[in-house]
C-alpha cells in the first residue's frame, strides 16, 4: 500500500529491462485491479503479517479466483515450534487484555510481536488456512525459514487452462 515503494519498484523493473508493473493494495487484501495469474509467490514473511486467520483466507480466496486449478502458490513465514509454547501463551495472556481495553481484535496463539505483530504457523494451521481458501497443501519445510507450496484446487478451471 505505500506508493513511494510502488515507485521505486517500478523504476527498478524499468532499469532492468522487466517489463512488469508492480501495483499498490490494500494492506492485507488481494489487489481490487489484479489480472489472472498463472502462479503466485507470497514471500518475504507477507502472510504471516496479516492479522487474522480470516483476513489470510480472504486474501488466499481472493488469489485462487485470479489462478486456474493446479496452479502453484508459495508462502513463507516463521514456522512456530512446540518448545515456543510458553512464550505464545504469555503474549495472549498479556495482549488481550490490552487489546479489549482499546477495543481492537483479540492476537491468537501464534501471534507475537518480532518486531511488528506476526503469527508463527504450524503445518497443520496453514493447511487448514490454506485448505479454507482452495488451496491444496503439496509441500511444507522449515529449515531456517518456513515455507509452504500449494496447488489451487478452487482456481478458473472452466475459464481457463488447467495446470498439471
Amino acid at each position: 500500500p505505500h506508493q513511494a515503494l510502488v515507485r521505486f519498484g517500478n523504476r527498478l523493473l524499468a532499469a532492468d529491462g522487466i517489463s512488469a508493473e508492480i501495483r499498490p493494495s490494500e494492506r492485507d487484501r488481494w489487489p481490487a485491479n489484479a489480472v489472472d495469474a498463472d502462479g503466485v509467490i507470497v514471500g518475504w514473511g507477507g502472510y504471516m503479517l496479516i492479522a487474522g486467520r480470516g483476513r489470510r483466507v480472504a486474501f488466499l480466496q481472493e488469489a485462487a479466483k485470479r489462478l486456474p486449478v493446479h496452479a502453484p502458490l508459495l508462502v513463507s513465514f516463521h514456522p512456530r515450534e512446540r518448545d515456543e509454547n510458553v512464550r505464545f501463551r504469555t503474549v495472549t495472556r498479556i495482549a488481550n487484555p490490552l487489546r479489549r481495553l482499546l477495543h481492537r481484535e483479540p492476537v491468537v496463539f501464534g501471534d507475537a510481536l518480532a518486531p511488528s505483530l506476526v503469527h508463527f504457523f504450524t503445518k497443520t494451521e496453514l493447511e487448514s488456512e490454506m485448505s479454507e481458501a482452495g488451496f491444496e497443501l503439496v509441500d511444507f519445510g522449515t529449515d531456517g525459514y518456513g515455507w509452504a507450496v500449494a496447488r489451487c484446487v478452487a482456481g478458473q478451471s472452466i475459464q481457463r487452462r488447467e495446470w498439471t
